[in-house]
């Protein structure tokens, strides 16, 4: 097993943050009181087995506490159905999975350095699979989860670097640890690219991300596309597509990203 520790990165930038608050009292962890809907489609396929589609609505708001602080509260829920006979086993061909999650999160940054949190969600997940497929953690159709997660975000001129450590609980009977990792780049302040990854123990996957928040539409609507692809075998492949709305401010993606949200 492969381990990434963020944890001296996050303790670095907190530092500096914390430094130099002083120093920049003009600059604010959030500008306003913000809020965003979204709404987001994936297909995943895995090389000769099951494929899926997701549809995923989600809501977040974000709100300054004091000027170096900011918190966050979002939710969601999505839809999954699955498709092939042979892995799920029985007549029938799809199956479907529905899931709610929630988080909340609290994070210190200064825009012009980074940014540095902490947060704490809630998940269900349920199966419509019948009697034949069952979550081997509980032995039934529903699988409760909770997770930590400490994260570090750091700009340098265009580009954004961040880490993020989480521990997820699969109903108090197994803990999963995941590190994931972003470089992100922005050509215009209007247009992200990123290229991520994430490590589960031994299985390693990667991708690209396109976002782009039109300046015609007013700076309010986000669409964003995604690809990304496991390194073990059998290998997983999603598509992804996603739009957001937001509300409370009409900023360019770049300073949403590091003033708003």
């Amino acid at each position: 097993m492969r381990t990434r520790r963020p944890f001296p990165v996050a303790l670095v930038i907190a530092s500096a943050l914390l430094w130099s608050a002083a120093a920049s009292a003009q600059e604010r962890a959030v500008r306003t009181t913000n809020f965003q809907l979204n709404v987001v489609t994936s297909d995943t396929d895995t090389k000769d087995s099951l494929s899926s589609g997701k549809l995923k609505i989600g809501a977040a708001a974000t709100i300054p506490l004091g000027p170096y602080f900011g918190a966050s509260v979002a939710g969601a829920y999505s839809d999954v159905n699955v498709r092939t006979r042979d892995v799920l086993g029985g007549s029938r061909n799809s199956c479907g999975f529905n899931g709610t999650e929630a988080d909340v999160a609290l994070f210190a940054r200064r825009p012009s350095l980074g940014r540095v949190g902490v947060s704490y969600g809630l998940g269900r997940l349920s199966s419509d699979c019948g009697t034949g497929s069952v979550f081997v953690e509980t032995g039934d159709a529903n699988l409760r989860t909770d997770h930590y997660r400490i994260d570090a975000e750091l700009y340098v001129r265009a580009l954004t670097f961040a880490l993020a450590r989480t521990s997820t609980d699969l109903d108090g009977h197994q803990t999963l640890e995941s590190t994931d990792w972003s470089t992100s780049w922005y050509p215009l302040d209007s247009l992200r690219i990123t290229a991520f990854g994430s490590d589960l123990y031994d299985q390693d996957s990667y991708g690209l991300r396109l976002d782009h928040q039109p300046e015609f539409l007013g700076d309010v609507l986000g669409v964003h596309v995604g690809y990304s692809m496991t390194d073990v075998h059998p290998r997983i492949r999603t598509i992804t597509v996603g739009f957001a709305y937001y509300f409370g401010a009409q900023t360019s993606l770049k300073a949403r990203d590091r003033e708003y949200r």
